[in-house]
């Protein structure tokens, strides 16, 4: 049994030596800004009265405090062929080769903290 495999199955997850999946990060961000804007727009056409989800099978979450805010977009996968196609089965393949199982997309999201926005506040330890 490899070592990455052994601290898999003991701790529930496995750290990715650096650089080894090879992740074409200018193209990442630039799905990031496509999928925020129609999350975006979607958020604008929920406030002016019109249905939303009409570009993509997104999940867009407002910020509860602000709903002018994009707190969360949530089906990422499933809404962009990039991200499925490309990140997705490209991570799977380097994951089954470390911990030597199949593995699958169990959820995926991506939370957008904005200044002074929800969710957890700063603690001390």
């Amino acid at each position: 049994m490899s070592s990455t495999r052994e601290l898999f199955l003991e701790r529930g997850y496995a750290h990715l030596p650096r650089g080894r999946a090879q992740i074409d990060l200018t193209a990442l961000e630039r799905e990031y800004t496509h999928l925020t804007q129609i999350a975006e727009r979607s958020m604008r056409g929920l406030r002016e009265g019109r249905a939303a989800f009409l570009e993509s099978d997104l999940i867009v979450v407002p910020e509860a405090g602000d709903p002018r805010l994009l707190c969360r977009i949530e089906y990422i996968a499933g809404a962009s062929d990039h991200i499925r196609a490309g990140l997705v089965g490209q991570l799977a393949h380097t994951i089954e080769t470390l911990i030597e199982e199949p593995v699958i997309l169990f959820k995926d999201k991506c939370n957008l903290k904005h200044p002074g926005g929800g969710g957890f506040p700063p603690t001390r330890i």
